[in-house]
């Protein structure tokens, strides 16, 4: 398997949903495609040919109508046993993915929504981070009244110094 197709697969598994790799994960499709191949004679090279190509349509990279072309043109097989695989795949592995990936999104959750909102740190188990751009205000504990603080005196003995004197 050249170092393109690779990065394709691995490019394909990252956008796939959590749940379609975890079906994809469970069915042991790998050990099901060694089986086909040597269940119709396939040698090592025509093996590996039809393990891409079953590989691409379970990860969705090329569509399952193609399937039985791509087999006869790529893999170089005849009619009879390019229906025969693409049966046997259908069967064994394509049906199997799917009904998992049915179970898994038909699966309820595991925690009530209500268990997860009880889990949820509260502002009291929280220290206050107060922020750093603004300025920190210690709260009073004692507030005087307006009419109990002087208010302080601007007026300047002798006259305003930043005025000039009139003479």
């Amino acid at each position: 398997m050249n170092q393109d197709l690779k990065n394709t697969i691995r490019e394909r598994l990252n956008k796939l949903p959590p749940d379609v790799v975890a079906a994809i994960t469970n069915v042991s499709w790998v050990e099901k495609i060694q089986d086909i191949a040597k269940g119709n004679k396939l040698d090592e090279e025509r093996g590996e040919l039809f393990w891409t190509e079953t590989m691409l349509v379970v990860l969705g990279i090329e569509s399952p109508e193609k399937y039985p072309i791509n087999l006869a043109a790529n893999v170089r097989l005849d009619d009879g046993t390019v229906i025969k695989i693409a049966k046997e795949v259908d069967e064994q592995i394509i049906t199997p993915i799917l009904s998992a990936i049915e179970r898994v999104k038909q699966k309820p959750l595991e925690k009530d929504v209500s268990e997860i909102k009880s889990n949820l740190p509260t502002s009291t188990t929280l220290p206050e981070i107060p922020p750093t751009n603004l300025p920190v205000i210690v709260p009073q504990k004692e507030s005087k009244s307006l009419t109990e603080v002087p208010l302080p005196d601007y007026r300047y003995e002798g006259g305003d110094p930043y005025r000039e004197p009139l003479k």
